[in-house]
């Protein structure tokens, strides 16, 4: 039924009333059409994102990932069999130091003519076993050097006796740094003794 319709059946109603119910807006449809155009923004917005990430995705892992890895080395050792005593030595001197069991020593191999050889350190071995006190009070040849005590087994006390005198050519400016570098991380050593308490 349109206004006309409607007028003639109630009768004597004002036209204005009439044309202003006619153009009463239609909430439902304009509820469905805010809901038609939310759901449509939210379909494009999603296709972006997934269209994004999934171009993301293939611009991330079309470049070469670089995962560090670490190699584990065998550790530079030194054996003193007859004392059973391991030294584990710093990584940095791999290829660079030379071992004289005669001697008890452990020395880098000179670069200059002048010098057989620059010594860092002897092993030392007393067969009482001494306290790092008794240790450092100890009267003999090895006092008058820089000494470092090591531990005291079933059997006697281990030390290490650095170098006191300059043991490189000082003028030759390579053989200076490798050996001073050394030196200076003979403190690094770590020591490993089979049958430490054993009687």
């Amino acid at each position: 039924m349109n206004y006309r319709q409607f007028s003639e059946r109630i009768g004597n109603i004002d036209e204005s009333l009439i044309a202003e119910a006619a153009s009463v807006p239609n909430y439902a449809a304009r509820r469905r059409g805010r809901i038609a155009r939310r759901a449509a923004a939210v379909a494009a917005a999603l296709a972006v994102a997934v269209g994004g990430a999934f171009g993301l995705g293939s611009t991330v892992f079309a470049q070469e990932i670089e995962v560090p890895v670490e190699v584990l080395v065998e550790p530079e050792t030194i054996s003193f069999e007859e004392y059973g005593i391991t030294l584990i030595l710093p990584d940095s001197w791999k290829d660079k130091y030379a071992v004289d069991y005669e001697e008890e020593c452990v020395y880098m191999p000179s670069m200059s003519a002048e010098y057989d050889r620059c010594v860092l350190f002897w092993l030392g071995f007393y067969p009482e076993q001494l306290t790092k006190d008794e240790f450092d009070n100890i009267q003999g040849p090895w006092n008058v050097v820089p000494s470092i005590y090591i531990m005291t087994t079933a059997d006697g006390t281990f030390s290490l006796h650095c170098a006191s005198d300059v043991q490189y050519d000082p003028s030759n400016a390579a053989e200076a740094g490798q050996y001073v570098s050394m030196y200076r991380e003979i403190g690094q050593i770590r020591f490993v003794v089979d049958n430490a308490l054993a009687e």
